[in-house]
């Protein structure tokens, strides 16, 4: 989300992907006992109809939304045989699933201590780890993971998951003394940089466009519904500060939000989600929301109740809770819940919005005297600081911060987006010195830096700061082309 969700539901999909175990079971002669062979070798009967119902377990948990039958046939497998780890690591992923973490832990970590060797396992413990907030456990496990298997498929998105682990690891260090949170709320943790921004009164009740779902993979007839009864559950906890309105046109409103399965419509798909907010110097100017029909890796169609969560998640973003919770019961903590049930907003995320929105909480732009001395070296902290550091006037160390989280990640969609209006900018103060060359080469850096398709606001601005130069200088063939990219054409 960014401010984003985790990896987390993709390598859970690619746990229980990978804890199927192969079963053979060879018709024997008449009257001879079934003979049952896991792996090649031949097993108990305890221990073979164990595996068999593990892994028709495992396939309910994969392919449908029916833990508790599930869990049903994991229990009967480890009374069969207890000490199976695939049994352990899909009995605690079930848990997992119902909202039974602390059980869910146990036998995974059981699993993994049977076999420490066990891929699904430990992508499962580190997860569940990490849905609660032992960073440090976290860390601990998917570190051992990537030492254990540095050749698996699952390794890039480890390395990106430890990344952000330590990044949230260093800002628990910070907060340790409790001043990132407090019993009731979390307002200290909303900013970015300890800047404050929200919609102001006179923009009620804001107005949502919702994007067509038709063509959509993945896309259920709930998930709108699920986003209808977010933004409702927002505007109650807000007490009649917040409210919203539906609007039909794409170009005149405050939030719009679309449903894809485009993983390239986010700047990191494995998050599910992302939220952009473009604050100004009087609060909001606009929010744009996406969510992703599938989950991570493997693609699958996420739950009703998981979109939900999402779903209330980045609307939290888009009205100005831009940080994260550190408790993982809130809706606004960094990671995605494990569990399939419905969960709604938690008393402290209703307390936090009230918090930002009442009349003793003014806007105010970020302090950035302090990100000079930061070292993170994590792409979305970069972008965050390179974003306050610019919001705040400070165009040098907001493009010192950006380029550095652009080298590390290339891709990394809102970076790019922010790296092109910083570059913008840079270009019109050149032009007022009257550097000319100068400018329209870094006007060319900021094209550069956008994508075809559906321009943001941001990529709006970016254009249309560049065709007025292009007129001023009398270059019409030039100009035409950048008319013709903000008519949706493509910015190469």
């Amino acid at each position: 989300m960014s401010p984003s969700l985790s990896n987390r539901q993709g390598l859970i999909a690619a746990a229980l992907l990978l804890s199927l175990q192969g079963i053979i079971l060879p018709s024997g002669a008449l009257a001879q006992p079934t003979q049952y062979v896991v792996n090649g070798r031949p097993v108990s009967e305890n221990v073979g109809k164990a595996m068999m119902l593990s892994n028709n377990a495992r396939n309910l948990l994969v392919g449908t939304d029916k833990p508790d039958k599930a869990l049903e046939m994991l229990i009967e497998a480890e009374r069969l045989a207890p000490e199976l780890p695939e049994v352990q690591s899909n009995l605690g992923m079930a848990l997992a699933k119902l909202g039974r973490t602390d059980e869910a832990i146990t036998h995974v970590e059981k699993a993994v201590a049977l076999n420490p060797d066990l891929p699904a396992a430990e992508m499962t413990l580190g997860s569940l780890y990490q849905s609660v907030g032992r960073t440090q456990d976290a860390i601990r496990v998917f570190k051992d993971f990537q030492q254990r298997h540095p050749t698996s498929e699952h390794i890039n998105k480890i390395k990106g998951l430890l990344s952000m682990l330590e990044s949230e690891s260093k800002l628990q260090a910070k907060h340790a003394d409790g001043s990132g949170t407090g019993p009731d709320d979390y307002f200290s943790s909303i900013g970015m940089s300890g800047s404050v921004t929200k919609w102001t009164p006179d923009r009620m009740p804001l107005k949502v466009y919702l994007a067509p779902t038709q063509g959509v993979v993945g896309y259920k007839p709930g998930y709108l519904d699920g986003v209808k009864s977010s933004l409702q559950a927002w505007a109650d906890a807000s007490g009649g500060k917040v409210s919203f309105s539906f609007v039909q046109d794409k170009d005149k409103n405050d939030i719009s939000f679309a449903f894809s399965n485009d993983i390239k419509a986010v700047s990191n798909p494995a998050e599910g989600g992302e939220a952009k907010v473009y604050p100004g110097p009087k609060g909001i100017v606009k929010s744009t929301i996406v969510v992703l029909t599938l989950d991570p890796s493997p693609a699958q169609p996420m739950s009703e109740s998981l979109m939900r969560w999402i779903c209330l998640h980045e609307i939290g973003h888009a009205l100005g809770l831009m940080g994260h919770s550190s408790q993982h019961n809130d809706v606004m903590y960094s990671s995605m819940p494990l569990a399939t049930t419905d969960r709604g907003l938690s008393e402290r995320d209703k307390n936090t919005l009230k918090h930002l929105y009442s009349d003793e909480v003014a806007i105010h732009k970020a302090d950035v005297s302090a990100l000079a001395v930061n070292d993170s070296n994590d792409p979305m902290t970069l972008n965050n600081e390179g974003a306050s550091a610019l919001n705040a006037g400070n165009l040098e160390l907001g493009l010192q911060r950006l380029e550095k989280a652009h080298k590390i990640d290339p891709n990394m969609k809102v970076v790019k987006q922010n790296l092109a209006q910083a570059y913008s900018i840079h270009a019109m103060r050149i032009a007022q010195t009257g550097k000319i060359p100068e400018a329209d080469a870094m006007f060319k850096k900021s094209v550069a830096m956008l994508d075809g398709g559906t321009k943001s606001p941001i990529e709006t601005t970016v254009l249309r700061s560049y065709l007025i130069f292009l007129k001023l200088a009398n270059r019409g063939p030039e100009a035409a082309k950048i008319e013709a990219m903000l008519k949706g054409g493509s910015a190469k």
